[in-house]
């Protein structure tokens, strides 16, 4: 199968609602007729939108002009109103508006348009919209085969380590690890909203919107203050990492977001303690020493475990995994550590691993037989500080969890180190 995401089921593309914001007045049948002021995007829903104004006119109506898909019609709302919910729209539909107040003699205000953008709630989780056209990250050279380290550029996520070398540290970090937290194999996953990762999938029309790194956060290695953040973007369930992932899948770009909160308003503030910006199309990594969401200055998206590539049959890319302590090093492909940890027993950041290759796959499930299989191929990488073993996955509510529970009889002395190509970045 090719290294990319599945295309899953998807309904309309991902867009950008244009607000026409009216001003000003005309004179109509000798007397004036003032535009509501302030006119504004109230709240973002799924399937409508909450418009709100300031009266200013001795109006009988007033008339709202919408722009659905392409699709134009005039509602008519009564006198003496300052808000409207816009109902039954498709999910990710852009939808652009004008409103005018209207007297007896049918004439209305002639507005002057002022743009704001607002954008409905992407469609999120099962099942999730289709990436497009975009790979997440290129394959690895032809020259690169089972049996090579593990390299140390974004290739890396779909490089087969089967026969890659272990590293002759192995049983010394496996033991660290399982000494300082569970051993059990623990699948981070499910069906309830607070278990795993969601994610949005946006088109080029949506809008880049302000975000704002926050006073505990990391400006210096952040990339962007603006980023196609969709309003109310899923964040990361269950936990204080709050993580949003957004992939725009014209431009093949990944948005990940670290302590994100979206903070409202028209223009869709969203604010966050770190930002990083991936290109799909690229091996490039981040700069040395900069974090990403991810302590590890890894991006989050290419190592979830997706129940679609599951369905599908198979996983061809490398998964996310994190351990209780870490060591204060890392190797490429990550770019950052987050401990003060000098054991070399302990596990860096960028640390590949891979389930033994007889790991008995009987009393599994047909979901947890394909993770196994990945864990095997193309193992995990060391992404995170957080709970030992714990793998991570899409919010979904097609998992099987009584399936998914069986990766449960995995123990951390399954796994075994693979020898890097890179050599340890450290301050010990």
């Amino acid at each position: 199968m090719p290294s990319s995401r599945p295309a899953l089921i998807v309904g309309t593309a991902i867009g950008t609602a244009c607000l026409a914001v009216a001003f000003g007045s005309v004179a109509v049948g000798g007397q004036g007729i003032k535009t509501p002021a302030s006119f504004r995007i109230d709240r973002v829903g799924a399937t409508s939108m909450t418009l709100k104004w300031d009266e200013r006119s001795t109006e009988t109506s007033f008339q709202l002009t919408a722009n659905v898909g392409g699709t134009e019609s005039i509602l008519t709302i009564s006198k003496n109103k300052e808000s409207f919910k816009h109902t039954g729209l498709p999910r990710g539909t852009a939808v652009s508006y004008s409103l005018r107040a209207c007297d007896d003699a049918g004439g209305c205000s002639a507005p002057t348009p002022v743009r704001r953008m607002a954008t409905l709630i992407a469609p999120f989780f099962s099942p999730y919209p289709s990436l497009g056209d975009c790979q997440v990250f290129p394959d690895p050279p032809a020259s690169v085969g089972s049996d090579s380290p593990g390299i140390k550029d974004n290739s890396a996520w779909h490089q087969d380590i089967s026969n890659s070398p272990v590293d002759p540290n192995s049983k010394r970090i496996i033991k660290f690890i399982n000494s300082h937290g569970r051993s059990e194999f623990h699948p981070d996953f499910g069906t309830p909203r607070n278990f795993g990762f969601p994610y949005v999938v946006v088109g080029s029309s949506q809008p880049n919107v302000r975000v704002k790194i926050g006073p505990n956060g990391f400006p210096d290695e952040s990339d962007f203050g603006r980023a196609p953040i969709p309003p109310r973007a899923p964040n990361e369930g269950g936990s204080t990492d709050a993580h949003v992932i957004v992939v725009d899948r014209d431009a093949c770009e990944l948005f990940e977001l670290y302590v994100a909160h979206y903070k409202g308003g028209v223009s869709n503030r969203w604010r966050a303690d770190s930002t990083a910006r991936f290109d799909l199309t690229s091996t490039k990594l981040r700069e040395d020493g900069f974090t990403s969401a991810d302590a590890a200055g890894l991006p989050i998206f290419p190592g979830l475990t997706v129940y679609d590539e599951v369905a599908s049959g198979e996983i061809d890319h490398a998964l996310r995994i994190t351990f209780d302590v870490t060591r204060r090093a890392y190797l490429n492909p990550a770019t950052h550590y987050a401990s003060k940890v000098c054991n070399s027993a302990a596990p860096a950041m960028g640390l590949r691993l891979r389930l033994r290759a007889n790991y008995p796959e009987g009393g599994l499930g047909p979901q947890s037989k394909i993770i196994v299989k990945a864990l095997k191929t193309y193992g995990v990488i060391n992404a995170d500080n957080g709970g030992n073993w714990f793998l991570p996955g899409t919010s979904d509510t097609r998992w099987d969890h009584d399936d998914v529970g069986t990766l449960k009889k995995i123990d951390g002395i399954d796994f075994e180190v693979v020898r890097s190509a890179d050599k340890h970045h450290t301050d010990c």
